[in-house]
C-alpha cells in the first residue's frame, strides 16, 4: 500500500515529482554499519562496499561515504534506457534495487518497467475519466527531471 500511495502522490497537483532521498543505515549488533539492506538484490555491488563501524566511523562520515558511493554508482540518476519514456518523470527508473545488473550496474530501467508503464497508464486514464484535467496531467509529465 505504501508503494501505491507513493506513486499516486506524484499524480497529485503540487505533489512530489521525485522520490525522497532518505538515508537508511543498519547498525549490526557488533557495531558494524551497513547500507540499507534493500540493496541486497545488487549483491555484487553491495558486497564490495567499504565496511565501517560505530567504533571508528562517526555516523555523519558514514553517511557522507554512502552518498558518495551512491552518486558514483549513479543511483540517483535516470537510467539511459529511460530517456524518451513518457513516465520517466514519475517513475525515475523505478526503485534502485530493482535496476541492478552485473553488466549495466544501476544504469538500467527497473525489472518492473513494463508493469510500471501499465500501472501509470491505467492511473492516468482513471484520473482523466474522473475529471482530472488532462492538460495539467500532461504538463506534469513534460520533460525528464
Amino acid at each position: 500500500v505504501r508503494q501505491i500511495e507513493r506513486a499516486l502522490a506524484r499524480f497529485r497537483l503540487g505533489g512530489p515529482m521525485r522520490s525522497e532521498n532518505v538515508q537508511i543505515v543498519v547498525v549490526q549488533s557488533d557495531g558494524s554499519i551497513a547500507l540499507n539492506d534493500s540493496y541486497i538484490p545488487a549483491l555484487p555491488w553491495y558486497r564490495d562496499l567499504p565496511q565501517t563501524s560505530v567504533d571508528d566511523t562517526p555516523l555523519r562520515d558514514h553517511l557522507t561515504l554512502v552518498r558518495s558511493l551512491e552518486s558514483e554508482a549513479g543511483l540517483h540518476s535516470l537510467p539511459s534506457g529511460c530517456n524518451g519514456c513518457e513516465w520517466a518523470r514519475l517513475c525515475r527508473g523505478g526503485d534502485v534495487e530493482n535496476r541492478f545488473s552485473r553488466n549495466g550496474g544501476f544504469n538500467n530501467p527497473s525489472a518492473y518497467c513494463e508493469g510500471y508503464q501499465v500501472f501509470y497508464a491505467r492511473v492516468r486514464d482513471l484520473l482523466v475519466a474522473n475529471g482530472y484535467p488532462r492538460e495539467i496531467f500532461e504538463t506534469r509529465l513534460e520533460g525528464a527531471a
